[in-house]
């Protein structure tokens, strides 16, 4: 794709974001970057609940102003300190936001089925692009922009496998639509709790249910080499640290076991090519302790996935 495709691309179907992610400068499709981020606020596959995933972009975007992106005097961009960690984050990171897909409530697949189109348009100029969600269904799309023989890593409280019953995945099946894609050559599930119905569907050969860090791990390195979507449902966190999702279950892992799982996955070999979080749904009244946590955990992931080569 020509830097004139990647902007006809984009002045077509994005719009830029007035409060641009960390106060990062606005992408270029003539630019060289580490990572781009992307604003996906679909509801698409919303299941009913009164909370909106969509709404929560611009969350997002606001509270990840609380950790500014700056630049040293030689135009360097500095990046964080993580303190419980005693090291830097992201230091020489360069960041760039493309803005939000333009989606018409009435008629969101427009939108969507063009959503790899874009989504190659900015890895093009980027090691990884940072997709902000949107309910956890837009991954059905983001997959799409993966090259063949990649891997799909699912962090989630659910496995979102249950029976297709219409052309459109929702927040509910979306692994089951997974399955489905041609260039996707392996699914790791990792997070998953709870209890279900024990009859049901068992997953595809090539879906794989982790069961702890350790599994993952291990079939992490069984897939090595392969371009990957790391997709995120913020439900896999604990409730009692993050309580703005959908569908809140007991029990849960904190932010500092998903980064080690991200950077398991670098270890493997695996590249991470699309960083994906989804289903974050303030309420109105909702602590904007929320959005600060979860934007602190992306820091911490984005350093952790750019750790393998892209």
């Amino acid at each position: 794709m020509t830097v004139a495709q990647a902007e006809a691309v984009i002045e077509d179907l994005l719009r830029p974001s007035q409060a641009r992610l960390f106060g990062a400068p606005a992408w270029m499709p003539e630019g060289t970057f580490d990572v781009v981020a992307l604003g996906v606020p679909s509801d698409t596959g919303n299941l009913g609940s009164p909370r909106s995933a969509a709404a929560g972009v611009p969350v997002l975007r606001g509270a990840s102003r609380m950790f500014p992106y700056r630049l040293d005097e030689h135009k360097r961009p500095v990046g964080w300190y993580d303190y419980e960690r005693a090291r830097p984050l992201l230091s020489g990171v360069r960041l760039a936001d493309a803005g939000d897909l333009m989606i018409d409530r009435y008629d969101p697949t427009a939108a969507l089925d063009r959503l790899p189109e874009v989504l190659r348009a900015l890895k093009r100029t980027a090691r990884l692009v940072l997709i902000l969600g949107g309910d956890h269904a837009i991954t059905h799309w983001t997959a799409g922009a993966l090259p063949d023989d990649s891997r799909v890593v699912l962090f989630d409280a659910h496995e979102d496998a249950t029976a297709i019953t219409g052309p459109l995945p929702h927040a509910g099946n979306v692994a089951r639509f997974l399955e489905r894609r041609a260039n996707v050559a392996s699914i790791l599930q990792y997070g998953l709790r709870g209890l279900v119905p024990g009859d049901r569907a068992p997953p595809a050969p090539h879906r794989v249910l982790c069961a702890d860090a350790d599994a993952l791990a291990a079939a992490c390195v069984r897939t090595a080499g392969a371009a990957t979507l790391l997709s995120i449902d913020v439900d896999v966190i604990s409730p009692e640290i993050l309580r703005a999702v959908a569908a809140p279950s007991p029990g849960g892992l904190h932010p500092r076991e998903l980064a080690a799982a991200a950077a398991a996955i670098g270890r493997s070999g695996g590249r991470v090519q699309y960083l994906e979080i989804a289903e974050f749904a303030p309420g109105p009244s909702e602590d904007p302790l929320a959005a600060m946590t979860l934007m602190q955990l992306v820091v911490r992931l984005l350093d952790a996935c750019l750790e393998a080569p892209s």
